[in-house]
C-alpha cells in the first residue's frame, strides 16, 4: 500500500506543480486538488460530479467492499461466488504465514469501515449487501468517515514528528 501511496503522492505533486523540496504534506495535496479546478471543466460538461481524490487505501478498501457486495448478490452457481466461499482442501502449504486471502482483506475492510459489528449481528454478509443501493450508500458514507479519520491521523503523526525535532 505504501508504494501506491508514494506513487499517488508523486503524481499529485506533479499535477499541483510542486516538488519534494516544497515539503507539501500528502493530505494538503489531496485537499488542494479535491476542490473544483477550472482546468478540468471539459471533463464535467453536462454533469455535476467533481473530481474526488482520496487516499489509495480508502479507494482500494471501497473497491474491495463494492466488489464483494456484487459477488455476494450473485447466484450460488457463479464461479466468483464459489471462489469467494470456497476452501482449498488439497496440497501442502509453504512454511511461514500464508499470504492474505481476499476474505481476510474483506474482514479488515469491514472493521476499518465500522461494519464488522453489523456483520456479526446479522451473521451473514449476504443479508447486509442484499439491497444494492443501501449497501453502496452505506459503504460510501463509511468511506468518507474513514478518509476523514485517515487524514486526521496522518496530520497528527506529522505534528508529533515535528514536535520531536
Amino acid at each position: 500500500m505504501s508504494l501506491l501511496e508514494g506513487t499517488q503522492y508523486r503524481f499529485l505533486r506533479t499535477i499541483a506543480g510542486k516538488t519534494w523540496k516544497d515539503k507539501v504534506p500528502y493530505t494538503d495535496l489531496i485537499n488542494q486538488l479535491s476542490h473544483y479546478n477550472a482546468n478540468f471543466e471539459w471533463a464535467h460538461e453536462g454533469t455535476n460530479k467533481g473530481v474526488s481524490i482520496t487516499a489509495v487505501e480508502t479507494f482500494c478498501r471501497l473497491a474491495r467492499l463494492r466488489y464483494a457486495g456484487h459477488v455476494a448478490r450473485m447466484t450460488d452457481a457463479r464461479i466468483p461466488k464459489i471462489l469467494l466461499y470456497g476452501e482449498v482442501n488439497a496440497g501442502q502449504r509453504k512454511p511461514g504465514r500464508p499470504k492474505k486471502s481476499f476474505r481476510e482483506g474483506l474482514k479488515e475492510d469491514l472493521k476499518a469501515f465500522n461494519l464488522w459489528e453489523k456483520y456479526q449481528k446479522t451473521g451473514s454478509f449476504e443479508q447486509i449487501v442484499a439491497t444494492r443501493d443501501q449497501w453502496r450508500s452505506t459503504i460510501n458514507q463509511n468511506a468518507q468517515a474513514f478518509q476523514r479519520n485517515w487524514e486526521l491521523n496522518r496530520k497528527n503523526k506529522s505534528n508529533l514528528r515535528k514536535e520531536i525535532k
